[in-house]
């Protein structure tokens, strides 16, 4: 099973009825006339290994930012990524014919729209919708060209992504084992997340720390007992934001088996890889 989360969206600015003559004038670009129409195309994010679930859903707010003021926007079509200026909200108009510098975030503080909100993940993320809403994502400085061709937009991930897959010998007569992680920082209480459990694959986004040499994966094996693993190398345990970390874990009797790999799945093979975080 291969575990892929990108997140690519790019932002079209178009002129609703402006001439090419009027984009190439600027001495006589009308002032407030022309909305700038932005579109996030192609966008996943969140997204689980088996790609269920977890897309946009539409109604989303996002927050759009130029020349320092910050507006809500509402990703209106989830198919084609339409963003619109949400209730009430005046849309960003184009001023003139030069390029604009564009940033923008997802999720949005409600008491501070002007600034990205601190990272804060769900400790409980055994939910999809817990899960998404712990994903914060921002697009940094895009130049926006009034051109009617696309001016992409690239979104990156403030936190990482941790995928553990558990396996568990079945002649341990272990029922409903599970998955941990603890010790995390940024959390909306305590210090343990729950992660989206599906089958054999748990999955959680946290804030960028580093978890080397602590008690971070927590594999509960019955229900008296539980193995703890601590990450021993810098890059297996300092957690970067826009990174993906996956963990094999193995429970036999004599206790837990740690493979950390670099990118396919594979149970049953025998090489065991120093972890290579990916982009998410």
């Amino acid at each position: 099973m291969r575990t892929q989360l990108f997140l690519w969206c790019a932002l079209v600015a178009t002129l609703t009825s402006c001439t090419p003559e009027e984009r190439r004038d600027s001495s006589n670009f009308p002032i407030d006339t022309y909305p700038i129409v932005f579109s996030a195309a192609t966008c996943e994010f969140g997204q689980s290994t088996d790609n269920t679930g977890t897309k946009w859903a539409g109604g989303e707010t996002f927050m759009v930012q130029v020349d320092g003021v910050a507006k809500k926007y509402i990703l209106t079509n989830a198919a084609k990524g339409t963003l619109e200026a949400g209730e009430s909200v005046t849309p960003f108009y184009w001023k003139g014919t030069n390029d604009i510098t564009v940033n923008a975030w997802y999720p949005c503080d409600a008491n501070n729209e002007n600034e990205k909100p601190q990272v804060v993940v769900k400790a409980d993320q055994s939910t999809v919708d817990n899960l998404m809403a712990s994903d914060f994502i921002e697009a940094v400085d895009s130049k926006v060209s009034i051109s009617l061709s696309e001016s992409p937009l690239t979104f990156q991930h403030r936190v990482a992504k941790v995928v553990v897959n558990l396996k568990v010998d079945e002649t341990l007569g272990i029922s409903n084992p599970g998955i941990k992680l603890l010790n995390l920082e940024s959390l909306d209480q305590g210090n343990v997340i729950t992660p989206l459990k599906n089958d054999d694959n748990y999955s959680a986004f946290v804030a960028p720390q580093n978890m080397t040499n602590k008690e971070f994966v927590d594999v509960i094996a019955g229900m008296d007992h539980s193995s703890k693993y601590i990450p021993e190398k810098e890059n297996e345990g300092n957690l970067l934001a826009g990174k993906q970390y996956t963990y094999n874990i193995r429970v036999g009797a004599a206790g837990i088996d740690v493979i950390v790999i670099v990118d396919d799945i594979k149970w049953g093979a025998d090489d065991e890889v120093e972890i290579t975080p990916t982009t998410i």
